[in-house]
This record gives C-alpha cells, sequence and structure tokens, in this order.
C-alpha cells in the first residue's frame, strides 16, 4: 500500500503545482498519472491505453459491444488538454491525431509538432522552454545582490543541458540518472558544453578531460577511489544522495525524483555550525523540495525560488519581501507555450485550426 499512497501523494503534489501555474490563465491545471499494471509492461503501449480510456469518457459512446451509454451528470461538452512530461513528448503527436479520429477535440494536446500540428514543442531549444525562465530566475538574483556570474559555483542536477549553454558561472557539479561529475575548481567548461548540444548524460564526460581534483562516478560502478581517498561503495546511492553532500553558491535542480529533499533529511544541507550548504536555491523541477523543507531553508536564509513560479514562464518576477525590483515577459516554459496552444484550440473552428 505504501507504493500507491507514494504515488497518489506524487500525482497530487504534480497537480497542485500545474494548478499554481496556470492560476493567472482561465483553463486551470491538473496531473494524472496511471500504474502499469506490471514490471514488463510497454509505457508506450499503456499511454496509448490510458488515452483512449479518457477519450471514451469523452465522446458519446458508440463503442461495439457496449450495453449501456455512460452516464453524463454534466451534460455538456467537456474539454481535456493532455501536456507532455518526462518521457512523453514524442506522444503528442499520435494523441492528437488519434483522438481528432475518433471525434475528440481537434487539438486534444499541447507540445505539439509546430510544422505539421501546429503546436509549440516541449523538448526543443528553438523555443527556449522552461531553460530561460530558470535563466531568469538566476540572473534575478544576481542582479538584485550585485553578484558577478564568473564569481558564483554551481551544483546542479538534471544532467548538461541549456542551462550550461546559457550560464558562464563555475559549475562545480552535474548530478544525473546516470551519474555525478563532480570538481570543486569548477568543470571543464568545453566538455560540458560538448556533453550539452549532444544532450547526453554526463556518464559521457571525456574521462581525459578530469582534473587531478575532478571524478565521474557511474550509477552501475562500485568501489570507486575518490581524489580524496573517499571509497563509493555504490555509484546509485552516491547519486541519489549527492544533492545532500555537494556545496556550492547556487543550487538549481533540474530534474530528479519527487521530494529528494524533504523534513526527514532538510537538516543534512547545513554544517554543522549551521550554515546552508546553497545561499540561492532555484527550484527548476517540480516537487523537489517539499514545502516543509522550504520554509525551513527559507527560515535560516537560503533564497529559494518555488518550482511553480521557476517553470511557469510566463513572466519573471524577483520578489524582495514585496518589493517588485524586476519584471520581464517573455514566452519560455511549458505552462506559457501549453497556453497558447490550448486558446488556439478553443478559440478556432476544428477546419480553422486545420488550416
Amino acid at each position: 500500500m505504501g507504493f500507491f499512497f507514494f504515488r497518489f501523494d506524487e500525482n497530487y503534489g504534480l497537480a497542485s503545482t500545474h494548478a499554481l501555474k496556470n492560476k493567472d490563465i482561465p483553463e486551470g491545471g491538473a496531473g494524472k498519472g496511471a500504474i502499469l499494471p506490471s514490471i514488463g509492461a510497454t509505457p508506450r503501449l499503456c499511454s496509448e491505453k490510458y488515452i483512449d480510456a479518457v477519450i471514451d469518457l469523452l465522446i458519446p459512446g458508440k463503442t461495439p459491444g457496449i450495453k449501456e451509454s455512460l452516464v453524463d451528470l454534466y451534460d455538456q461538452p467537456e474539454l481535456l488538454f493532455f501536456g507532455p512530461d518526462e518521457g512523453t513528448a514524442d506522444m503528442m503527436d499520435w494523441a492528437t491525431v488519434h483522438a481528432r479520429a475518433r471525434g475528440a477535440e481537434t487539438s486534444f494536446t499541447t507540445g505539439k509538432s509546430a510544422q505539421t500540428l501546429g503546436g509549440v514543442p516541449h523538448d526543443t531549444r528553438a523555443y527556449g522552454m522552461t531553460s530561460l525562465s530558470i535563466r531568469q530566475y538566476v540572473l534575478g538574483i544576481y542582479k538584485k545582490l550585485g553578484l558577478r556570474e564568473k564569481d558564483i559555483t554551481k551544483v546542479q542536477t538534471g544532467g548538461p543541458d541549456d542551462e550550461i549553454l546559457l550560464s558562464s558561472d563555475k559549475t562545480v557539479t552535474i548530478i544525473d540518472g546516470s551519474g555525478v561529475l563532480a570538481d570543486p575548481a569548477g568543470l571543464n567548461c568545453e566538455e560540458l558544453i560538448r556533453l550539452a548540444k549532444l544532450r547526453v548524460p554526463v556518464s559521457n564526460f571525456n574521462k581525459s578531460k578530469l582534473s587531478k581534483d575532478e571524478y565521474l562516478v557511474k550509477v552501475e560502478e562500485h568501489d570507486v577511489k575518490l581524489p580524496s581517498g573517499e571509497i563509493v561503495l555504490d555509484g546509485t546511492d552516491f547519486r541519489s544522495e549527492g544533492h545532500l553532500r555537494f556545496k556550492a553558491d547556487l543550487f538549481v535542480p533540474c530534474g530528479g525524483r519527487p521530494e529528494p529533499v524533504n523534513i526527514a533529511n532538510m537538516q543534512a544541507l547545513f554544517y554543522s555550525e549551521g550554515k546552508p550548504h546553497f545561499k540561492y536555491i532555484v527550484e527548476g523541477a517540480n516537487l523537489f523540495l517539499t514545502q516543509q523543507a522550504r520554509l525551513f531553508l527559507e527560515k535560516r536564509k537560503v533564497i529559494v525560488f518555488k518550482d511553480s513560479s521557476i517553470n511557469k514562464g510566463i513572466v519573471v518576477l524577483l520578489i524582495d519581501t514585496l518589493e517588485l525590483v524586476s519584471l520581464r515577459t517573455f514566452i519560455a516554459g511549458g505552462v506559457t507555450s501549453s497556453s497558447l496552444e490550448v486558446l488556439a484550440g478553443l478559440a478556432l473552428s476544428t477546419q480553422e485550426y486545420v488550416d
């Protein structure tokens, strides 16, 4: 039962975050989730079946073999728009075409291909997306506090991606699904840029580019000796707890499992004398910090920007107490682009949208 409660809490948290992101736009936000029937189940097939089941609820029941019509107490057309998340970006085109063929809403999904379906793809650099939103918050911190970016040290989770290409700080640690890459003096910038442009994880880092104090520990490795002499017994455990281990001025979590910083371990983000490991946290990944952890960090003078603000992307606000110090409007972040797709789907007729 613990597994199901955890998944419910995760989905509830995501739904709450999406509702906060969409608080200024009329269509609202929610979250969805599906538990696969077995460990060996094909995620793509299960996702297609899930989408089909939702379409069954949206359109008049015409499926052969159904003895009774679906009970509809609302008695009005219902419109849902599916949006992509990790691992589902490539399904948005299929879902839209499939829903249209079944008689559902013409648009149906966000994050569709721009050329063929008139959407704004989320997983592309052409439209910026969440990376630009994260970037503006980081720049806002520098501007407000009078900091020079090249003097800032940074720890990042989620792999070397667009955040690396946009920044000029000194990245000391990157943690992603493949392992941990770290150097207290700063990682090799040229090699990080190469990985970011290829969009590959840190496990692809060229080890010949490692300095004497730099190291790469992959999740599949065991008994790895670090430059300090410390032995890493298990690479997966080392990766999973890495965000609690490393220190820098700025922490930018851009990926990871939900709630890796929570009420049980948040004290680990502080030295024994109470000084925090990070001065600033820009929470690019959804649900990386629990609300208790955010409040705990803020009470101890850590500047924290919450996930639902960071990756919303409709406007960037840097607020010190109640003073608005910076406002910049731009299209970036999945919520903003999704809102534009939803608007087009609602405002245009089927033929107008197709044209």
